[in-house]
């Protein structure tokens, strides 16, 4: 009878360890993989809200338009009056669910009032590419073609001011704005008509993003081809870009690009092919965030809010959060 009580009480214990067992949580990504529907290669992303957004792509022999009012789920294609093979679409960029633009080689303006179901092309003011495209309402807004050409309207792009000599800009509103030259990050407080030096520019600073007149985040990039290396970081700045501090590591073979800031906290920019890094404490700590396997490079990142956010690829690949794009536990 003893023995019977041992075996029994041995029983007890054993099938009390098997259940006090704990499996290890599964992990996944924040991030959810998107396809556009065709194996073309997504340029630039502009959301409005978490439902309505758009993407311009490089196809053969035409730039297409995607757009979507699911937040991605699904996306009808809007074409462009303009197909040829020397033309590449470079930025897409939309103040509301009506009102967009978009840019591209040769001097390409495009501008939209029905939410991309009719495109008109603008007269070219320059023959050069376009890289750079800000609106902070309906009328103001901003181009930029790498230093060779600063365009300007107040009229909502019926008409554009041409200057040269700034490239990487940043507005806060139809006002106040920070870009860079060859030597200099400047400042403006009438819009981009007249430009003040704020400090010498690092050659190495690559771009960066204003949240208010003082505070902004910037990426540095070194490139040495004789020696096969890039080196990158992340730097800050609270004095409105007179001084700037480090923020991470340097990132050797890795470049630093699509760098956003939603508020003084909240962050988030590409690394390398297609990693993404990311802020929650102002830059203090940057952490790259688990991502689906994606097949190419990341060529945009767009985010509306600290939660909502896409990131646009090659192949027609989208990578979408929810979250921040923060890891689940399952």
């Amino acid at each position: 009878m003893k023995r019977l009580w041992i075996t029994s009480l041995g029983l007890v214990l054993l099938f009390s360890l098997s259940c006090s067992k704990s499996t290890k949580p599964t992990i996944q990504s924040g991030w959810e993989l998107l396809y556009v529907g065709e194996d073309v290669d997504l340029k630039s992303v502009s959301f409005v809200d978490e439902d309505y957004g758009w993407i311009v792509a490089r196809g053969e022999w035409e730039f297409p338009v995607f757009h979507t009012t699911d937040g991605g789920d699904s996306w009808v294609k809007q074409k462009l009056p303009y197909s040829s093979w020397a033309v590449s679409a470079t930025k897409i960029f939309f103040i509301d669910r009506e009102n967009g633009w978009l840019v591209g080689t040769i001097g390409i303006i495009a501008h939209t009032t029905d939410g991309g179901k009719s495109w008109s092309l603008k007269e070219r003011v320059v023959d050069h590419s376009l890289y750079d495209l800000q609106f902070v309402d309906l009328n103001h807004g901003w181009i930029g073609a790498g230093g060779w050409a600063f365009l300007r309207t107040t009229d909502g792009g019926e008409n554009w001011s041409f200057s040269s000599g700034v490239s990487g800009f940043d507005f806060l509103d139809s006002l106040n704005g920070f870009a860079m030259n060859r030597d200099y990050i400047l400042k403006t407080s009438d819009g981009g008509v007249t430009w003040q030096e704020v400090a010498e520019c690092s050659p190495y600073l690559a771009g960066f993003d204003f949240i208010d007149l003082e505070k902004a985040w910037g990426a540095m990039l070194i490139s040495q081809p004789f020696f096969d290396s890039l080196f990158s970081w992340i730097v800050h700045t609270t004095d409105g870009g007179n001084t700037w501090t480090s923020q991470t590591e340097v990132f050797r073979g890795a470049w630093l690009d699509n760098l956003i800031m939603i508020d003084e906290h909240y962050g988030w920019v590409g690394k390398g092919l297609n990693s993404i890094l990311h802020t929650s404490n102002g830059g203090e700590t940057w952490k790259e965030q688990l991502t689906p396997a994606l097949k190419g490079y990341i060529f945009d990142i767009c985010f509306i809010d600290r939660e909502h956010g896409w990131a646009v690829a090659e192949h027609g690949q989208i990578l979408r959060t929810k979250n921040g794009g923060n890891p689940l536990t399952k």
